[in-house]
């Protein structure tokens, strides 16, 4: 119904009779919309989190973990494209249980990508995998989610694209190198 209709247009009153139960029930379980969409969002990223880790597992190498991933990741965004833009173009309001909750889907997602960075890592360093992680989650998230009218390209191709961005950066950082502002040190 929220994808249908966008979440300030579904009342409780009509997810309920869709549900099959009633009003009461629906708050007794939830408490409020806002909570029931908290449930919804925590409840995909549950599910794309382990869609994401079956695809991981199955792979041998780390550049295959990470192609895996994120054409798992591609995929399922795909699959669930116009519920997602209703999340992110209706808004969900800050500071809300639902916002929380995407956030708690994305560093979920994080923790997943950290870890693997950090195992592959010759030099493993947990704050530096975290900043590394948002920026693979920022990139992706926008490149799935962006919004327009033109044709999407497929999987194949956003994963491509980001492996090329992501993979050939991470080649050089996984070797110790890094990018030094006017060619002096630093972090």
């Amino acid at each position: 119904m929220f994808v249908e209709r966008g979440v300030q247009s579904s009342s409780m009153d009509d997810i309920a009779t869709a549900a099959g139960i009633t009003k009461p029930v629906l708050y007794d379980h939830f408490g409020s919309k806002d909570r029931l969409l908290a449930a919804v969002v925590l409840r995909s990223g549950t599910v794309l989190g382990e869609t994401v880790m079956a695809a991981v597992s199955a792979s041998t190498t780390p550049e295959d973990a990470l192609a895996h991933g994120l054409g798992a990741y591609f995929e399922f965004i795909e699959q669930r494209i116009s519920g997602l833009h209703t999340l992110l173009t209706e808004g969900v309001p800050p500071g809300s249980e639902a916002a929380a909750a995407m956030e708690t889907v994305r560093d979920q997602q994080a923790e997943l990508i950290a870890g693997l960075l950090i195992a592959q890592s010759a030099t493993p360093d947990p704050t530096q995998a975290q900043l590394y992680a948002q920026i693979v989650i920022g990139a992706t998230e926008r490149l799935a989610t962006r919004p327009g009218n033109a044709e999407r390209p497929s999987v194949d191709v956003l994963t491509r694209h980001v492996m090329d961005v992501i993979w050939c950066g991470f080649a050089t950082l996984r070797d110790g190198e890094r990018w030094e502002p006017n060619g002096g040190s630093g972090d």
